[in-house]
């Protein structure tokens, strides 16, 4: 999965993953990571230069002999790092403010501006056994408003079609939400999903057909 920019090195995105299975073969590999360092390895013969890389990235998941479960990492395209995503957590990149506030009350864009905002201020609380007590401002402000999440825990264990259904409500609220924004809808298109599972693989969900960009 892509996020970020479309192309490497000048090359779509969709020809660097057939060019790379058609050299490296990664169903044949026996873990994820294997996997994950030759595609890095890869990536950086396309492209030895670090300079001008834009933002963006690939999250790759999958698993092999070897691996116990499946496995997620993202590799970052601007200095070509990966870190493995552990399961059970959600990630997630682009416009991520209404995933969050979902999920923990609270933006955590929203979060850092109060803590600018309100500094060092301090103010004074009384415990219920009259007990005076000092805490930030800005930590109250945050407790009341994560108050409000999460509205379900990624680390919730689900049956798989609920599973997919938060996901996809996930992705729906945001596009809904700049739909109706002020300004340019930043985020919108059809969902895609997919889902691997250790007994049936990797399945398409939900895709588009080639011709949704033709508008008649």
């Amino acid at each position: 999965m892509l996020f970020g920019s479309t192309s490497f090195s000048r090359t779509s995105w969709r020809n660097v993953f057939a060019d790379f299975c058609n050299r490296y073969n990664p169903a044949a590999q026996d873990s994820a990571q294997n996997v994950v360092v030759q595609f890095v390895e890869y990536l950086r013969n396309l492209e030895p230069s670090e300079e001008k890389r834009p933002s963006g990235g690939v999250f790759l998941a999958g698993y092999g002999p070897s691996d116990s479960a499946v496995r997620c990492f993202k590799i970052d395209e601007h200095d070509l790092s990966s870190k493995e995503i552990p399961i059970g957590a959600l990630s997630f990149d682009g416009i991520a403010d209404i995933v969050q506030k979902h999920l923990f009350g609270i933006a955590l864009r929203t979060k850092k501006a109060l803590e600018n905002v309100f500094g060092d201020v301090m103010i004074n609380t009384q415990e219920e056994g009259g007990e005076q007590k000092q805490i930030p401002l800005a930590k109250m402000v945050i407790d009341v408003l994560q108050g409000n999440g999460p509205l379900c825990s990624p680390e919730m264990t689900m049956p798989l079609r609920d599973a997919i259904d938060y996901m996809h409500f996930l992705v729906y609220s945001t596009i809904k939400h700049f739909k109706f924004a002020p300004g340019a809808p930043i985020c919108g298109g059809a969902v895609e999903i997919a889902a691997i599972t250790r007994d049936r693989g990797f399945r398409r969900i939900r895709t588009k057909p080639l011709d949704s960009a033709i508008g008649i």
